[in-house]
């Protein structure tokens, strides 16, 4: 894929749609790049539009990290109107393994950011929802537990608590 040949406002495009992921997943740059994905500073890069194409291996390590189907990122580079990714962009297998790292079959002590909002809550939610159906009652009953902790998590937050509840100063 040749991406040098796309003009400056798809790049603005991309890196907006690029940062919109990672926050939806939860990700900081650094998780990114330790995610098998570019180095934080292309991570960086990217989301500012810093720099107008990449080398395919840079945008492969991007979409695998992000948990995007190959062709997600030209895809939108190459479409004006489109300015995030959607549900057609993610990789399924991708995400499954993602899923798998973040919540091991039996264990509800998921690794969850230290900060969640309400408004990430409310969007895994909504992930979780729709694929739930497809899971096993175990995996479902271990799903529901994981988002009542995340919920316990964000609401914590919101009081200015720490996970443990105790009362963050700073």
């Amino acid at each position: 894929m040749d991406t040098s040949s796309y003009p400056a406002e798809a790049w603005k495009r991309l890196g907006r749609a690029v940062k919109a992921r990672r926050n939806h997943l939860g990700m900081t740059q650094p998780q990114v790049a330790t995610s098998g994905g570019p180095s934080t500073a292309v991570v960086s890069k990217i989301e500012r539009a810093a720099q107008q194409g990449y080398e395919d291996a840079v945008i492969v390590k991007l979409e695998n990290a992000l948990g995007l189907r190959r062709d997600a990122v030209e895809g939108l580079l190459r479409t004006p109107d489109k300015t995030r990714f959607d549900e057609e962009d993610i990789s399924r297998q991708q995400e499954a393994a993602r899923t798998e790292r973040v919540l091991p079959r039996g264990d509800v002590r998921a690794e969850v950011p230290a900060y969640v909002t309400r408004d990430q809550v409310e969007d895994w939610e909504w992930e979780i929802w729709t694929q739930l159906s497809l899971l096993s009652d175990d995996d479902k009953a271990l799903m529901i537990e994981f988002m009542k902790g995340v919920r316990r998590r964000a609401a914590r937050a919101e009081a200015g608590q720490d996970a443990a509840g105790r009362r963050l100063t700073g």
